[in-house]
């Protein structure tokens, strides 16, 4: 070690620029030239939609095998939540291996690679993940009954401004079926069951949720206001029973929409 050492300040003070390798022909260089490692990128979104999938890309420029033969999956977790989903990679074709990932609660969800080969092992980052109401999610069940997953932007809104915290709506589950009698909708443990008929009278869908001008006029919407019913509903959710007054109400007529808590 000390004639190395001895050898490398004989050849600073020398202030040569060839570096020559003990024992070798002058002007031979020591070293072979070395490239530089690629760094192997991952594109993808920064943020997406709730119940919108993501796209994902990576770039394996180095592996010769067979691409089917390489497993590589990805852990996304919700950073406040907790929750977890897992996602295969997949070749698709050249150099490139994607994944997918759909976000079932807004907010950030952070993700990282595992795989036997190692360009595709090791990768993270994070995707925010951020309210679509009106966007279906996942087919799931409500007990016996098939369902699928659905936001409600305007009642949720409705609450929102109420001072309420609405995250306890990310979990909810709503399903159409033949209510008895008069019922109009029922809500039990995060599923909201909504009448197919609205109880035979119909429901009065509006397409400009926020504007309740068609109910301040002389001649109504027929049928009964969905909105009123999901944002009652949504009330309950929220631990609310019923009132005398407001959208709390137990009854609900025809060309009628509540407001108020």
């Amino acid at each position: 070690m000390g004639a190395a050492l001895s050898r490398f300040r004989a050849f600073l003070r020398k202030g040569t620029d060839t570096l020559q390798a003990v024992g070798e022909p002058a002007g031979r260089p020591c070293c072979e030239t070395l490239e530089p490692r690629l760094m192997l990128s991952v594109s993808g979104p920064g943020s997406a939609e709730l119940f919108e999938f993501a796209e994902f890309h990576v770039d394996n420029p180095s592996y010769g095998g067979n691409a089917f033969d390489v497993e590589a999956d990805v852990q996304f977790t919700h950073a406040g939540s907790g929750q977890t989903v897992d996602v295969d990679m997949f070749y698709d074709g050249g150099d490139d291996w994607k994944f997918r990932f759909t976000g079932t609660e807004t907010g950030t969800w952070n993700w990282s690679t595992s795989s036997g080969d190692s360009d595709l092992d090791g990768h993270s980052g994070s995707i925010n993940i951020t309210s679509n109401p009106d966007a279906y999610g996942f087919v799931t069940n409500a007990g016996n009954k098939w369902a699928r997953q659905k936001g409600d932007a305007a009642g949720e809104a409705t609450w929102a401004t109420a001072g309420y915290d609405t995250v306890e709506f990310s979990d909810n589950t709503y399903v159409v079926a033949d209510l008895a009698g008069t019922s109009l909708a029922t809500y039990n443990d995060d599923v909201i069951t909504l009448d197919v008929n609205a109880a035979g009278y119909g429901w009065f869908i509006d397409e400009t949720p926020a504007d309740s001008r068609e109910f301040t006029v002389t001649t109504r919407p027929a049928g009964m206001d969905l909105l009123t019913v999901l944002t009652h509903e949504l009330g309950h959710d929220l631990g609310l029973d019923h009132s005398d007054t407001g959208v709390m109400q137990d009854s609900l007529a025809t060309g009628e929409r509540l407001t108020g808590m």
